[in-house]
């Protein structure tokens, strides 16, 4: 169900941004109605998490102004 919510979500862009991690999980859900814009650092700089997991915010998103072209 929460699947669905997420998926649902973006459909309808509810976000103006969203920000993933590497390019690995959701990417593929996120693009279907969001485009890539920028990364969100410009170097690869100290900006890590604290759990020992090498993951930060990585890409933008904004949502699509025109149909996704396959």
């Amino acid at each position: 169900r929460l699947s669905g919510q997420l998926l649902t979500a973006l459909a309808e862009h509810r976000w103006s941004t969203v920000l993933l991690d590497n390019n690995d999980w959701l990417w593929d859900e996120v693009s279907r109605d969001y485009e890539a814009r920028m990364p969100v650092f410009q170097s690869q700089g100290p900006f890590r998490t604290r759990t020992g997991m090498i993951r930060r915010p990585e890409m933008s998103f904004a949502p699509r102004t025109e149909p996704r072209t396959p």
